[in-house]
């Protein structure tokens, strides 16, 4: 990949303030100052500095908190590479080259563009709405000895994208992005993946989110299907095979527009290349035993959710097409963890001794997640021989459906063996109140009064598990409040 620093005016429309200082080389990008904490190659970083109005922008004129990129960095720019810009900082002038542009944006959708066009490892794509993170989590873990460039976080939305992509004259040895359904629209430059070009690309499921924007399901599962619109020549197709039937057919068909190499993963469906033969629930690990096309393994994982397991299997054929043997990863599954709060186990005491398992799965909620994580509690219930209780938070970006979603997620738990169904946030309050006479079901105006109850209610060897959207209300800080109330065993 060439250093083309010294080349910015011959590619792009801008020129050079000062280039009396530029670097040798540039090994990596960034736009916001947070990043900056503990980097340690800032003489090689060109920051872009993005102005409110073009974050703005990419928010679909939606405001957003933003501080303009050049006040970012007024007290760090001399420490920089480079800094490209749409306006001189004066200050600097003696200290950083600087790149002047008209539209900052617009400079880095085209600069990522070049760079991607430049890598010639593997980059892989991943969207669904559940299981995208921690597929793209379980393919770095898997892959830890090699440079993997992948998201921070869940940094996943059209914003992001770019500067991922960007970040690639570092060249790692693999490229791993998930991407949300806001980065597969036609907004702007149009579906991102056309820019990010995969040569494997992953849609881990079709499911009840984003239904305020969507009417149905089969139009969720086109918006995901764009992913496979940049997929290179010969590139790979990966499909969860679980999915709603229309939804996983239109998936497939959009897939077989651009290439004939597609793989399907199942729970239990043994038409799928890659499925599931069983699954043994421990209390605080398990064991799973799948099907790889002619060939049976058996692994480990921390906490083995169906939701998790099936994001294994997405990761595991990934490596295979990568070339991976993968009988020489299956142990480092064990090791596996996710971002807090997705399926995060931990094992707490209260003053009075009590020892209960948490399990925080707050970290977002759709309906498919929801499922998982009811059905979870139970597969492992019987291991406890406390009290257990499942917490359900509001499920956001319903529209029109939110409260007959919230109704069946109801009549689930009180199917279930839970012992007690702890409620938060608006979309369930009447579904509570309509059912008072049900003494497992409460419901509480804050997280105050949700940890006290819990704290109160458990007896020694009790499970909690806490499920809910992260957005919509503060329910993702529970578990925090919960530990902070208890002591780690």
């Amino acid at each position: 990949m060439e250093n083309i620093i010294k080349k910015l005016p011959s590619y792009f429309e801008g020129y050079y303030a000062n280039d009396n200082k530029l670097p040798l080389e540039i090994t990596n990008v960034e736009y916001f100052l947070p990043h900056f904490k503990n980097l340690k190659n800032m003489n090689q970083t060109m920051f872009i500095s993005i102005s409110k109005e073009r974050r703005v922008f990419v928010n679909k004129g939606k405001d957003v908190s933003w501080t303009d990129g050049n006040e970012q960095i007024k007290d760090i720019g001399n420490r920089l590479g480079l800094i490209v810009t749409e306006k001189v900082i004066p200050h600097l002038l003696n200290e950083t080259p600087q790149f002047i542009v008209d539209n900052t944006w617009e400079f880095m959708l085209s600069f990522s563009e070049m760079i991607r066009n430049q890598y010639n490892n593997a980059v892989v794509a991943i969207t669904g709405s559940v299981g995208k993170s921690s597929t793209r989590l379980m393919i770095s873990h898997l892959l830890e000895e090699e440079l993997v460039l992948e998201n921070r976080g869940n940094h996943n939305v059209r914003f992001a994208m770019p500067l991922y992509l960007s970040k690639l004259v570092n060249k790692p040895d693999i490229c791993a992005l998930e991407v949300s359904i806001n980065a597969l629209n036609s907004y702007d430059s149009g579906n991102m993946t056309k820019i990010i070009k995969p040569s494997i690309a992953i849609v881990t499921s079709v499911g009840e989110a984003h239904m305020s924007s969507f009417r149905d399901l089969s139009s969720v599962a086109r918006m995901k299907s764009n992913i496979f619109e940049g997929l290179t020549d010969g590139g790979t197709a990966i499909i969860n095979r679980d999915m709603d039937e229309e939804a996983f057919t239109i998936v497939e068909k959009a897939a077989r527009l651009k290439t004939e190499n597609i793989l399907t993963y199942s729970i239990n469906n043994q038409s799928a290349d890659v499925y599931i033969k069983n699954v043994v629930h421990k209390k605080y690990i398990d064991e799973v035993k799948i099907q790889f096309f002619e060939k049976e393994y058996t692994y480990q994982l921390q906490t083995a959710s169906l939701g998790m397991v099936s994001n294994s299997l997405a990761s595991l054929l990934a490596l295979h097409v990568l070339g991976k043997p993968i009988e020489t990863y299956l142990n480092r599954f064990v090791d596996y963890r996710s971002l807090p709060k997705i399926m995060e186990k931990t094992q707490l005491k209260t003053q009075l001794e009590t020892v209960f398992l948490l399990v925080d799965d707050s970290h977002n909620a759709a309906v498919p997640s929801m499922i998982n994580a009811i059905d979870y509690g139970e597969s492992i219930a019987e291991q406890f021989s406390g009290k257990k209780i499942f917490v359900i938070g509001q499920i956001m970006d319903l529209g029109r459906i939110t409260a007959d979603i919230h109704q069946k997620m109801i009549e689930k738990l009180l199917d279930s063996d839970y012992d007690y169904i702890f409620g938060y946030g608006g979309h369930l309050k009447q579904i509570f109140i309509d059912n008072q006479e049900n003494t497992r079901l409460s419901w509480f105006e804050n997280v105050e009064e949700l940890r006290d109850i819990i704290l109160k209610t458990i007896t020694n060897d009790s499970l909690v598990i806490l499920k809910g959207s992260v957005t919509g209300g503060n329910f993702s800080s529970l578990g925090m409040k919960i530990k902070k109330s208890t002591f780690l065993v």
